[in-house]
């Protein structure tokens, strides 16, 4: 007697794949990441692109089974004493989104910083499939909304894990705050801003998140 076992291999698509049209909604010369809407171009790569649907969409991936996602946090804060004077840097904001009255620290320079601090969270994957497969559990963060120029989100980190059929497992993750949330601001420096971020984990009908408050107390 023949026994088959069918294990999926859970690949994601690690590129965004556009239309044809977007071929003519910029110049083969230009290498801009950001939108620009003065010439109609969306911007690239699914930390900037903000226009029509793409083919396939950054993470995409076929299985022979699905999955869902449960978690219990609902949000988390973290609290960084720093020396203004040492670890602190302004912040581009979006025309009229600055908050009021200003953070006495905007934002807070990586570069300066032990960054010792981590945001930490699991979830539970389940398989509500008839076949076991292998799964990649892709996490993102957005930066406060109020901040300009930065990405919409940013992948970082990711765990393949393998969900028996009918069953669940729980997937840790530890995200450190100085890697996560940080962004290349304006002025080039890599800081952490201040105010609420977001992680999302998962894409698409899977995708849950919760915000991300960081408090830098000067």
């Amino acid at each position: 007697r023949i026994m088959m076992f069918l294990k999926q291999t859970g690949g994601r698509l690690p590129l965004t794949w556009f239309k044809n049209e977007y071929v003519n909604q910029i110049p083969m010369t230009s290498m801009a990441l950001r939108p620009d809407a003065a010439h109609g171009y969306p911007g690239r790569t699914y930390k900037f692109y903000g226009g029509p649907a793409v083919l396939y969409p950054f993470g995409h991936g076929l299985s022979y089974t699905t999955f869902t996602y449960a978690s219990g946090i609902t949000g988390a804060t973290v609290t960084i004493p720093i020396g203004a004077w040492e670890h602190c840097k302004m912040l581009t904001y979006k025309s009229g989104a600055a908050p009021s009255p200003s953070p006495a620290c905007p934002a807070l320079n990586v570069a300066s910083h032990r960054c010792n601090e981590v945001v930490s969270f699991s979830l539970t994957v389940a398989n509500t499939g008839c076949v076991g497969g292998d799964h990649v559990v892709p996490v993102y963060t957005a930066p406060p909304p109020e901040v300009g120029d930065a990405p919409l989100k940013q992948l970082v980190a990711f765990r393949r894990v393998f969900v028996p059929a009918g069953a669940a497992v729980d997937v840790p993750f530890a995200l450190n705050v100085c890697k996560a949330f940080a962004i290349v601001e304006e002025t080039a420096y890599t800081v952490v801003p201040s105010g609420v971020s977001t992680v999302v984990v998962g894409d698409d009908a899977l995708a849950l998140s919760f915000a991300v408050t960081i408090n830098l107390a000067v």
